[in-house]
């Protein structure tokens, strides 16, 4: 006969009724699963009905504006911008799996994210990496400006390698969820990333110190231009969201952040063409270098 002053019945019929519980709690839980389930299947098939509905939207909208270029028709572009800024919206709520860049990387998956929220927590994301990022471009080119170090010159690159293809994988989510972003900025940040690689491979010589010093100094003012070229499209692209020209996924440097004369404009166009006439200047350098040079990185960089 069992000994019952040793607890041992109980704890049994305590084991018992606990599995009693657990099983019922998870039979409960299965129904869920069974419902969400369908819900998900529901929300599938709506999505392919959307997807081909907004597929013909697009096209009926680009034969619109095409009608309005053709007419010349100015009284409505002001209603048809924000009809391009909606459209841009729902295309961000259906799946999509990015672009050719976008598909290296992740595969063949959709990378658009369902909640609307979550869309607006990663588009933040994006503007506070760029954020955090500044100090440390500004500290590492302070160091390559100090120290002719080639070691300093390679993590500054690898720096910039990983900067620009970051920017360049979340700008791709960014668009596949409805911003804005044109593809040519995209484009300006994959170019970027090529020429980091070609200055990592850019052999130490006379023609790399020659244009060295004249890089880093360009870099460094580009990136001051940058701090104040963003500071002022944030303004801008604030107001217009107030004005519902912009859609809640554009992000500063996109074509949403239209340029309107302002007395902040007017301090930075003059930043803004030193940096061209600059650019302009280590194009000729590097032609010059190109020239005489038996390396080709030189030239590739030019």
């Amino acid at each position: 006969a069992p000994n019952l002053s040793n607890g041992e019945v109980p704890k049994r019929r305590n084991i018992e009724e606990a599995i009693g519980e657990f099983r019922d709690q998870q039979t409960a839980l299965e129904r869920s699963v069974q419902e969400y389930e369908r819900a998900l299947e529901a929300v599938h098939e709506q999505q392919s009905r959307l997807i081909e509905q907004l597929k013909k939207h697009q096209t009926d909208f680009r034969n619109l504006k095409k009608m309005m270029q053709d007419t010349g028709d100015r009284k409505h572009v002001e209603e048809v911008r924000q009809m391009e800024s909606k459209i841009n919206e729902w295309r961000g709520m259906l799946p999509s799996r990015g672009s050719l860049f976008l598909r290296l990387f992740v595969g063949e998956l959709s990378v658009t994210l369902d909640h609307k929220g979550e869309r607006i927590r990663f588009k933040t994301e994006y503007e506070t990496f760029k954020a955090k990022m500044t100090p440390y471009w500004f500290i590492l080119n302070t160091l390559v400006l100090i120290w002719s170090y080639r070691v300093f010159d390679t993590v500054y690159h690898v720096f910039l390698t990983y900067y620009y293809v970051t920017l360049a994988i979340r700008e791709n989510i960014l668009r596949a969820n409805g911003s804005n972003i044109r593809s040519w900025w995209i484009w300006h940040h994959y170019l970027s990333v090529v020429v980091c690689f070609l200055f990592i491979m850019w052999p130490d010589g006379p023609e790399y110190s020659e244009f060295r010093q004249q890089f880093f100094i360009f870099s460094f003012y580009i990136g001051a231009v940058q701090t104040l070229q963003t500071k002022y499209q944030m303004a801008r692209l604030y107001t217009l969201r107030a004005l519902g020209q912009a859609n809640i996924m554009d992000v500063v440097n996109s074509d949403s952040t239209q340029i309107r004369w302002s007395p902040n404009m007017a301090v930075l166009v003059p930043f803004l063409l030193v940096g061209q006439a600059f650019q302009l200047y280590n194009g000729f350098c590097l032609a010059k270098i190109a020239i005489k040079s038996v390396v080709w990185q030189g030239g590739a960089v030019g």
